[in-house]
């Protein structure tokens, strides 16, 4: 898990350090410095590819590291070419203690990637930091109905497998932790068509079916109790988004680190609410999740969880930037689920966002 980030001169970002909670989100203006956290996030975790070859989670990424890996392109402009620095801290399981990994660089040098004294030999330490880290990117795959078979361990940032994976892993129970008895079973298949369900709001019930067309192609349906089967061509584009974000999201365990840019794509407001009750639900048992989004459908479900006791309110943790020139607020939520500064004193929240639409309601009458 993530427990802190130090970024200094990479891109809008002058000289700031983040803490992460279970429930992690990054919000605010558009081009501000929100993907710049964790663009600072993917080079942090270059350090722990460079340890070992065997982790294929984090060679998944390289792609994008690469693509802002020249300092011209990551040093902060407004203050000139300094030193490009960017530390990020693991909490990791007893009795593995604090570990960190530093990107460093300046326009005289390649960079540098280092970290703590972890024993290159201790491949469970390095496998445990490489795959527990999952990355979903904004370009991710939409509707599809066919899906080449792929191995079942290796997630890809755009999600563009896990059909493949849930194929592979359907009747597989996920972990007890998170496992909702409300569903059918603990199977991952059953717990995938309960929060589809519950999300998109289908009375009714949806299940998300799989199956395997060859050895090298899977099929996926949506059965819907009332009218049978669908293809994802002839459902809502949100619809196929969630289902690979749901699968994705229950196939890790606690302690695992789930980073997603603008989960709320393609959704109606109601679903977007809704899935930040998925997330306040996976943070409470233990699985750290990470969100950039501009929803504050999804924002205002995190604090009712809070308030419904749902939600430890020392969980969740808001990093809010209003411009590129501006450094974060960092915003808590107490229990009553209203927002607080890191002093616990409560406040509202910066200007232009939740009260934009309000004032112009205000103004039509």
């Amino acid at each position: 898990m993530i427990d802190s980030i130090t970024i200094k001169n990479f891109k809008c970002i002058d000289n700031e350090t983040l803490n992460f909670s279970p429930l992690t989100i990054l919000t605010g203006a558009n081009s501000s410095g929100k993907s710049t956290v964790i663009q600072g996030l993917l080079l942090g975790l270059k350090y722990l590819q460079y340890q070992s070859q065997d982790m294929s989670r984090i060679a998944q990424y390289r792609n994008l590291i690469d693509n802002f890996m020249s300092y011209d392109d990551i040093y902060n402009r407004r203050v000139g070419r300094k030193n490009v620095s960017i530390d990020v801290k693991f909490k990791m399981p007893d009795p593995l203690g604090l570990k960190y990994s530093r990107f460093d660089y300046d326009n005289n040098s390649d960079p540098t990637i280092s970290g703590d004294s972890i024993d290159k030999n201790n491949t469970n330490t390095l496998l445990l930091l490489g795959n527990s880290f999952y990355y979903v990117s904004a370009n991710r795959q939409g509707p599809a109905s066919i899906e080449q078979v792929g191995f079942e361990r290796l997630f890809k940032p755009d999600l563009s497998n896990m059909y493949s994976v849930f194929e592979q892993n359907k009747s597989e129970p996920i972990h007890e932790s998170i496992s909702n008895e409300r569903a059918h079973s603990p199977m991952l298949k059953h717990q995938v068509s309960y929060w589809l369900s519950q999300i998109l709001n289908m009375n009714n019930g949806i299940d998300a079916k799989v199956e395997r067309i060859d050895s090298n192609f899977v099929r996926l349906e949506y059965e819907f109790e009332d009218i049978g089967s669908v293809s994802p061509f002839n459902t809502g584009t949100g619809t196929s988004f969630l289902v690979r974000l749901i699968i994705l999201c229950l196939r890790a365990k606690p302690t695992d680190t789930i980073v997603i840019e603008n989960p709320e794509i393609h959704l109606h407001p109601y679903s977007q609410s809704k899935l930040g009750e998925f997330f306040a639900y996976l943070a409470q048992r233990g699985i750290q999740i990470v969100i950039e989004t501009h929803c504050e459908h999804l924002i205002h479900r995190v604090r009712y969880e809070i308030y419904k006791q749902r939600l430890n309110h020392e969980f969740a943790t808001i990093h809010y930037k209003s411009s590129a020139t501006t450094a974060f607020e960092t915003i808590h939520i107490n229990q009553g689920g209203h927002f607080t500064d890191p002093d616990g004193v409560e406040r509202g929240f910066p200007s232009g966002f939740f009260d934009k639409s309000l004032m112009e309601l205000l103004e039509i009458g």
